[in-house]
């Protein structure tokens, strides 16, 4: 770069400094609120509702991928052997 290209930067990143209101400046990102974001209840709830959903599912998906349901396999009952 040359002396006058140099000299001619300075100027404009002066001049844009100095329209800068430094009390308008403000950080990126907001301050997070210190301790826990959820309580430890609404975890724990939301963590039972996940399980159940999963119970629901692991009975469920098979019965929809094979078209039966657990009273389609039910045999019936065997008569005791003896005398007829």
């Amino acid at each position: 770069m040359t002396t006058d290209m140099e000299d001619r930067l300075r100027k404009a990143l002066a001049e844009a400094a100095a329209q800068v209101d430094p009390d308008s400046l403000r950080p990126l990102t907001a301050p997070q609120p210190a301790g826990r974001l959820v309580p430890v209840r609404a975890r724990l709830a939301l963590a039972g509702a996940a399980a159940a959903g999963l119970a629901v599912a692991a009975v469920a998906v098979p019965a929809a991928l094979t078209g039966t349901t657990a009273s389609d396999q039910v045999t019936p009952p065997s008569r005791p052997p003896g005398p007829r």
